[in-house]
């Protein structure tokens, strides 16, 4: 027999043990209200599963905010990295692409300084060697002879000074020169014709030339010791011209023009030499000038020649000369001008 609520009993909630069928099961009687009692129930079933369901829940929602929480800072963390590697990457990138930049440019820009410094180093041992004694100076000079001991003093002075150390010296190497570069010379571009670029290309990147090697008109007021094939500035066509502001103010008494030799030239000619020049005083940049004189220059004759001015009745001073080359010796693409010197007298301030 099941357990019996004394109060449910005593209510005549449980009918009597007669009734009870053959199975044992006890008939439930409907003498309350089981609406209410069920609803009761319900309710309060309701109320303890809504009351219980937020606990037992809450630690569940926990758990998965924290492992969502862990989750996305893993990510972001992961993210983080990438995005340090990746901009580590980026700046290595540019770091070679900046490199070699600077290379191919530094490549670009050191050429022609090397290439200068390599001729200024050949320019001073050709500087060097002029200077070593000559051989016939190291000789002892005749001992006088009777008919020459009453020479008179401008003669012995011109015979000792023919066998001195000027023998064989031409007559511009004997005077100052006001167009010389490291005197204060200085070449006025802007008058000066455009020059010509007679060699091809001497640095080229992946068969591209990057940068051609040409003289410009400083080379001819540089004196440079020595006249190497080439070391000239060559202007296109047979007339030019040529603008220098002088180291001082001066009266001008010479000009002077070089050139290489026939003897030094690979072809044995010298076409692209200077044939008719005229020379023009200014004393000012802007002014037209004054015509000093018109000479020509002879290609068979020695490669420095020397040109007397005619006297100006005026003895003007001048701060700017202007060479204009009217014609050459055979040449059309081209003139060379290897060195043009100005000679004369300071004025006097």
């Amino acid at each position: 027999m099941s357990r019996r609520s004394l109060r449910l009993m005593s209510g005549g909630y449980y009918p009597p043990e007669e009734e009870l069928d053959s199975s044992g099961m006890t008939n439930i009687s409907y003498n309350e209200n089981p609406v209410k009692v069920f609803k009761k129930k319900a309710g309060t079933r309701r109320a303890s599963s809504n009351a219980s369901s937020p606990s037992q829940e809450s630690p569940v929602t926990a758990g998965q905010c924290d492992d969502s929480l862990s989750l996305m800072a893993v990510a972001a963390q992961l993210k983080i990295v990438h995005l340090k590697a990746l901009g580590m990457l980026l700046v290595h990138v540019f770091e070679s692409v900046f490199v070699c930049v600077l290379e191919v440019y530094g490549i670009w820009f050191l050429l022609p300084l090397v290439n200068s410094f390599i001729l200024s180093g050949a320019n001073t041992l050709s500087q060097t060697e002029p200077e070593s004694p000559p051989v016939f100076s190291a000789t002892a000079p005749p001992p006088p002879q009777p008919d020459t001991v009453h020479h008179e003093p401008v003669v012995e002075q011109h015979v000792l000074k023919e066998s001195g150390a000027d023998f064989g010296r031409p007559m511009a190497d004997k005077m100052a020169d006001f167009a010389l570069e490291t005197q204060g010379a200085r070449v006025i571009s802007a008058r000066c014709s455009e020059t010509y670029r007679i060699r091809s290309a001497c640095v080229t990147l992946f068969g591209f030339p990057l940068w051609y090697p040409y003289e410009t008109p400083r080379t001819v007021i540089r004196g440079y010791p020595a006249l190497l094939p080439g070391k000239c500035w060559a202007f296109p066509g047979v007339q030019g011209t040529l603008s220098i502001s002088l180291s001082h103010p001066v009266r001008i008494t010479h000009v002077t023009l070089d050139h290489l030799s026939q003897h030094n030239s690979p072809t044995g000619q010298i076409d692209s030499a200077p044939k008719d020049f005229e020379v023009y005083g200014k004393e000012n940049d802007t002014d037209e000038g004054t015509l000093l004189g018109t000479f020509t220059y002879d290609e068979n004759g020695e490669p420095t020649q020397t040109f007397q001015l005619p006297q100006s009745p005026s003895d003007r001073v001048y701060r700017f000369v202007e060479l204009r080359v009217l014609s050459n010796w055979g040449h059309d693409e081209y003139t060379c001008l290897y060195r043009f010197r100005v000679h004369g007298k300071i004025a006097s301030t």
